[in-house]
C-alpha cells in the first residue's frame, strides 16, 4: 500500500510530465475518414515525445504513462471510446 508521501510525489511528477506534454505535443485539427476532429493529437507522436524526452524508456512504458495522464483528464480520445495507445 502506497503512503500519502509516495502518492504526493507521484502526483507531482505526473503534473510535471503533464506540463511538458502540453507544451510539446502538437495539437491541431486533423482529418480522419472524411471527418475533422478539432484540437487533437496523434497518440504515436505523444508516445515518441514521452520516450525522447526521457519520461519513458520504451513504447510500452510510454503508453502506460500516457494512460496515467489520460486518467488525470488532461485529454480524452476524440470519440471518447478508447484509452491512450500507440497509433
Amino acid at each position: 500500500i502506497a503512503n500519502s508521501t509516495t502518492m504526493t510525489t507521484f502526483d507531482n511528477e505526473l503534473n510535471e510530465i503533464a506540463q511538458g506534454f502540453k507544451q510539446n505535443i502538437k495539437v491541431e485539427d486533423r482529418k480522419y475518414r472524411l471527418k475533422t476532429y478539432k484540437d487533437c493529437f496523434v497518440g504515436s507522436e505523444a508516445v515518441d515525445f514521452l520516450i525522447t524526452s526521457g519520461q519513458a524508456p520504451n513504447r510500452d512504458e510510454a503508453v502506460i504513462l500516457g494512460r496515467a495522464l489520460q486518467g488525470t483528464h488532461l485529454f480524452e480520445h476524440v470519440t471518447r471510446d478508447h484509452e491512450f495507445k500507440y497509433e
